[in-house]
């Protein structure tokens, strides 16, 4: 049996790693920045040699990060994929807020952003605050079961059908279990109809969401929530689903004017 490597030949394949991994970083941050980029001016740019920067290329090219545009290279969507940690933190202050709040204040009634994660609705902004007609006030970082938001039906609806299977079955497990999880029908009916109704029977409460798409997929819902004694469900679509409509737009287009472009 050979014998195990010692602890500084350990140590030095581990640094070897690193490096190699910190060298792909700064080729793939390079190609980010220069998209269509030719190996020598890699090589020019980073200061390793060019069979290691050729090998570097091909490992990511290998890995689906970048892809061979004529004598060049670009980064691809699973590259840009890479930075949707920071955006989707970032682009809620910076350019859902303000539109978030603005909408509050036209419509009187509490407003929230949310997004769905780990199976549940988290709550990223609201204006319950603000909001003259708050019934109870919902905190940021509050999460709701999928199935029992007009927040997470519409999310789950507008999800690739793929991603919707798993996205149930963890709302499945995170959920209410009183409340079963909308139909292949109803989430038709949601898509057609571009927004979800939710009328919580126990606080007497009407949601209306509609999404916030990025291309196809949704990155995240805004809703509105009134007093069903007040406005009934179909009146609260009729009001309300235009406005959110609009909000949701200019919150898709920001986002999307600042991500960067994949060619």
């Amino acid at each position: 049996m050979p014998a195990p490597p010692s602890r500084s030949a350990a140590g030095r394949s581990a640094k070897a790693t690193a490096q190699t991994f910190a060298r792909g970083l700064e080729v793939l941050r390079l190609i980010n920045l220069r998209p269509g980029a030719r190996i020598a001016e890699l090589v020019s740019a980073c200061g390793l040699n060019r069979v290691v920067v050729a090998r570097l290329v091909a490992t990511l090219a290998g890995q689906g990060y970048v892809a061979r545009r004529g004598a060049g290279y670009v980064p691809t969507a699973q590259a840009l994929a890479l930075s949707d940690g920071y955006v989707g933190e970032a682009w809620i202050a910076e350019i859902a807020q303000p539109v978030v709040r603005e909408l509050g204040a036209t419509l009187d009634w509490p407003v929230s952003l949310a997004t769905v994660e780990a199976g549940s609705v988290l709550v990223r902004l609201n204006t319950d605050r603000a909001s003259p007609f708050t019934m109870r006030k919902i905190p940021v970082g509050y999460r709701l079961p999928v199935a029992a938001s007009a927040s997470g039906r519409v999310v789950l609806a507008f999800t690739a059908p793929r991603r919707r299977v798993l996205l149930s079955a963890l709302a499945g497990q995170a959920g209410n279990a009183e409340v079963r999880s909308p139909t292949a029908r109803q989430l038709a009916e949601i898509r057609a109809a571009g927004c979800a109704v939710w009328h919580s029977k126990a606080e007497n409460v009407v949601q209306v969401a509609v999404p916030v798409l990025l291309g196809a997929e949704p990155v995240a819902a805004l809703a509105v929530r009134c007093f069903a004694a007040v406005i009934g469900p179909k009146q609260a679509v009729g009001r309300y689903r235009e406005p959110l409509r609009q909000a949701a737009g200019r919150i898709a287009a920001g986002l999307a004017a600042r991500r960067p472009r994949v060619r």
